[in-house]
């Protein structure tokens, strides 16, 4: 899950949205699989997972806007802002969003 996480990230920095989807995907699907989707109180690894689904939700939304996809892009940052709590970051990049929308 955390290699997946890193790859994320390295593949958002080079520009390779897809595969950077794709790792993000893998750990949401394997989290949902568990049944880990809930916000409710946690051991400190349900933490570290809970934390890693945030990760996953924030780089696919960066992924999908960086292929273009908004809609889908807009999915992701709406259930990160909507279902967890947030770090700042995810307010900003629902703001780009946005302006990517206008400017399409």
């Amino acid at each position: 899950r955390k290699f997946c996480i890193n790859a994320a990230a390295a593949c958002i920095k080079i520009h390779y949205w897809e595969q950077g989807l794709e790792a993000c995907t893998l750990v949401l699907e394997e989290q949902e699989q568990e049944g880990r989707t809930s916000t409710s109180t946690f051991t400190a690894m349900e933490e570290n997972v809970m934390m890693q689904r945030r990760k996953a939700l924030f780089r696919a939304g960066v992924c999908a806007r960086g292929m273009g996809e908004l809609d889908i892009a807009k999915e992701f940052l709406t259930r990160l802002l909507l279902n967890e709590s947030n770090n700042g970051n995810e307010e900003e990049e629902v703001l780009l969003y946005e302006k990517t929308k206008r400017d399409v």
